[in-house]
């Protein structure tokens, strides 16, 4: 019942449906590490019944063309460059986590990045 309340008090509050469903995600995440712990009993699961509902998200993809602009860009400096170059490398390693393009140490021997490369 109260996760039903605090729904309704998102919804009030002019939550959207995804950015509840986070806050719902993170609340069952303490519920089961605590059940896991065995600080509560497992009868005091409140999401048995209540469902986290999702809603689409709209895909915010660049054009060619922009991702073109992007590229060729020359920065008026040193700084704003190293910026749109650990973008690029971002982007074309496929989102690449920043912490593990910072442990990157070598490139294997094809050119290749992987994952034993970054431990």
């Amino acid at each position: 019942m109260w996760l039903r309340r605090l729904e309704n008090s998102m919804i009030l509050s002019g939550l959207e449906l995804n950015s509840r469903s986070i806050h719902f995600r993170n609340i069952r995440t303490i519920f089961n590490a605590a059940i896991d712990d065995e600080l509560i009993p497992i009868t005091s699961y409140p999401f048995r019944r209540f469902k986290i509902k999702f809603g689409a998200t709209q895909q915010k993809g660049l054009s060619l063309e922009k991702l073109k602009k992007i590229k060729d860009y020359r920065p008026p400096s040193p700084g704003i460059a190293l910026v749109r170059d650990a973008w690029l490398f971002s982007f074309y390693l496929i989102g690449i986590n920043n912490a593990d393009s910072y442990a990157l140490k070598t490139i294997d021997s094809e050119g290749r990045i992987n994952s034993t490369l970054l431990k």
